[in-house]
């Protein structure tokens, strides 16, 4: 068992680590539409793991030997318990380890004996992850309404905002990338496109709706009012949609997914979160009769199952969402 490349680094113990820029995807073309937070992420968990098996590479080899496995996935399968007795969560656990061994040429038996322990880790923590709960498409519009008739600038930039993160189901990482020049408003319709570089499915996302609903009619109001605001801002960020706010002034700087996240907790209660709208359209869209793969394909999601992980409220709103 090999790294998938030269780039690699030997510890004392003699176990073969990955360049943390192999781990975290950087140069596996596998992994090149991943986005610049996420690699960031796989580089400090590859970086982690080098220090970890560089501190422990005598008790990692002695395991080696005992169990008759590589060096390479006894340093691995030690590592995952390291976090597990560090307190990490099991998704975060889940993550690191897949940073790393996915650098690494391990056959199948070994992949195998990786996703058991770490199914036996979840087992002795427990898997429950917490659930952001989903927002009701009349809170968000009654709180749009209301902020639509505000003077403010940051009021009209927080009402398009919560309104598309509702209807247009982006996640948040999509909205506070969205550009400009991703925004098209013709005689009929309203778009929305979000690059392959930020989204999840390493495809385009586009959202249009149409001018003759009400969705489609609220959102063209909101976009033209906040765009007014932004135009009268000199400072304002003329690259991104949506720029931060401070002083009710609109600035240079990027809106980021914490901001995002921290006014939707802000706006309707600690227990939402950034997450909230996606959950609360897939309810909308399954009260309103649309088939599970109508929301999957709508949602960006790889199969219909995980509509199955979001509860549904009834809710008598009908509209056309997605035409």
């Amino acid at each position: 068992m090999k790294t998938q490349n030269a780039i690699q680094i030997q510890t004392a113990a003699g176990i073969q680590t990955p360049a943390a820029e192999l781990a975290a995807g950087i140069q596996n073309n596998e992994r090149q539409a991943k986005r610049a937070n996420t690699q960031t992420a796989y580089l400090s968990d590859a970086c982690q793991f080098k220090n970890f098996a560089t501190a422990n590479g005598a008790a990692i080899k002695e395991y080696s030997q005992a169990a008759g496995v590589s060096l390479e996935l006894a340093a691995v399968l030690a590592w995952a318990d390291e976090l597990k007795k560090a307190g990490y969560k099991t998704a975060s656990i889940k993550r690191k380890v897949y940073a790393v061994k996915t650098a690494y040429n391990f056959t199948a038996a070994e992949n195998g004996t990786i996703k058991n322990t770490l199914a036996g880790i979840a087992n002795q923590i427990g898997t429950n992850q917490h659930q952001a709960a989903q927002l009701n498409y009349n809170a968000v519009l009654s709180v749009v309404l209301n902020l639509k008739t505000s003077g403010r600038v940051q009021d009209k930039r927080n009402g398009l905002l919560l309104f598309l993160a509702f209807v247009s189901g982006f996640r948040g990482s999509e909205l506070v990338s969205l550009c400009e020049s991703a925004v098209k408003v013709d005689a009929k319709t309203i778009s929305f496109t979000a690059s392959a570089d930020d989204t999840k499915q390493h495809n385009t996302q586009c959202r249009a709706f149409s001018l003759s609903n009400f969705n489609g009619q609220l959102l063209a109001e909101l976009y033209a009012a906040y765009m007014a605001a932004k135009d009268s801002e000199p400072a304002a960020n003329r690259k991104y949609l949506f720029c931060g706010c401070q002083y009710n002034k609109l600035t240079g700087n990027q809106l980021n997914r914490v901001d995002f996240c921290r006014l939707v907790k802000k706006t309707f209660g600690q227990e939402f979160s950034a997450h909230s709208t996606r959950r609360g359209l897939v309810a909308f869209a399954s009260d309103n009769k649309f088939s599970d793969s109508q929301i999957a394909n709508f949602m960006g999601y790889k199969s219909a199952e995980m509509i199955k992980r979001y509860n549904v409220r009834n809710n008598a709103l009908q509209n056309s969402l997605f035409q």
